[in-house]
């Protein structure tokens, strides 16, 4: 049976470029067939025309309270990122920043930065989704873990 984390990657609507590249990048790390990771992302799976903006809401509201890491693009964004930080701090849930690590973008948005548990360069992606895949299976051996176990894992991997 396959294990699946599901990742919630908050990115600006506009930045589909950017989205479209992350997705590809996490959802291609695997191990053995045994674990992988499902991106969602409210770009992708929320709709966005014909409903109203309750519902919009209430869809990336299920969207971040369904994953099991949350993970934010820190580059060229704006008030629903840093909203969708604060509710994924607010509700425990492990936390990483994609972006540029520099005092001046932190001094700009000392909230969101410090809400995050780690931020990470686009560089270093592969290497920490593999790191928690390779955690997680050399944890797992033949047990099962549930939603709770996995949160509380993965937030022990980030410190």
């Amino acid at each position: 049976m396959v294990k699946e984390i599901k990742v919630f990657l908050g990115i600006p609507h506009r930045l589909k470029n950017d989205k479209n590249r992350l997705i590809r990048k996490i959802e291609s790390i695997s191990m053995y067939d045994k674990i992988k990771f499902k991106v969602l992302c409210a770009a992708n799976d929320s709709p966005q025309t014909g409903v109203s903006k309750d519902q919009i809401f209430n869809r990336n509201i299920e969207l971040i309270k369904s994953s099991d890491i949350f993970v934010a693009y820190l580059i060229n964004y704006g008030k629903d990122l840093t909203a969708e930080v604060g509710m994924s701090y607010a509700w425990d849930m492990p936390r990483v920043g994609i972006g540029p690590i520099n005092h001046k973008d932190i001094e700009k948005d000392v909230m969101s930065y410090y809400s995050l548990q780690k931020i990470i360069s686009e560089g270093e992606l592969e290497d920490f989704f593999s790191m928690i895949i390779n955690n997680l299976y050399n944890f797992l051996g033949k047990n099962k873990i549930d939603k709770s176990e996995l949160k509380s894992f993965i937030l022990n991997l980030l410190g």
